[in-house]
């Protein structure tokens, strides 16, 4: 009994393994994300205003919402009632959702239109606008505090992209992918966001242009 035991121990092990995201140390070609880059407004979704509208209705809000005035629910701007559980009793209740999903897409997707990229060989600093730095080392895991909450963090490439995977064990995910143009000009920043406080999942994408090259000559 105790080899079937160990059996069934190391196949969960591995099974849970071969779920696990899997990143680098460096991309499978160079590549260079320093560089002070600009929000495109008019390419980029409002993460509030998405999240909020998947709180209060329970739906996916697809590419509605734009920070550059689009069509789809909810305008620009930050929004939804901190807090926990309001509704009916039993459950967390929009307001709780909306103020999760506010504290959520602050953390992820600021509403600062600058962010500033640093890159050295083994991690990437991040700023946007006059909030404090962010460092994401390559191929490294380690605990952070994310939307009041203690988390587990991934960062590493995945070929060409950079990405970043917040987790906690109150079910929520965050996956963030950051790729670059072929010429190197604008930078597409995705976000897949999964958390028990919401009723479904959401993605959001944003679009940044590059302001001042950083790069080394």
């Amino acid at each position: 009994r105790l080899a079937d035991i160990a059996t069934v121990l190391t196949m969960l092990i591995l099974l849970g393994a071969c779920a696990s995201t899997q990143v680098s140390k460096s991309p499978s070609r160079p590549v260079d994300l320093s560089g002070q880059w600009s929000l495109n407004q008019d390419l980029s979704e409002d993460a509030a205003a998405a999240l909020r509208s998947v709180a209060a209705s329970g739906r996916p809000s697809g590419r509605s919402g734009r920070r550059g005035g689009g069509p789809g629910a909810g305008g620009p701007g930050r929004g939804g009632t901190a807090g926990g559980g309001g509704g009916r009793r039993g459950g967390a209740g929009a307001t709780g959702r909306q103020g999760t999903g506010t504290a959520i897409a602050d953390s992820v997707a600021p509403p600062d239109d600058t962010l500033v990229i640093e890159q050295s060989p083994d991690k990437l600093r991040m700023k946007y606008g006059d909030r404090d730095s962010t460092y994401h080392g390559f191929d490294t895991t380690r605990y952070v505090q994310f939307a009041g909450q203690d988390a587990e963090r991934l960062s590493g490439w995945q070929n060409q992209d950079f990405l970043i995977e917040t987790s906690n064990e109150q079910g929520m995910k965050i996956t963030e992918r950051f790729a670059l143009s072929e010429d190197g000009q604008q930078m597409t920043h995705t976000i897949e966001i999964n958390a028990e406080r919401l009723p479904s999942a959401v993605s959001i994408t944003r679009v940044f242009d590059r302001a001042e090259d950083l790069r080394p000559d």
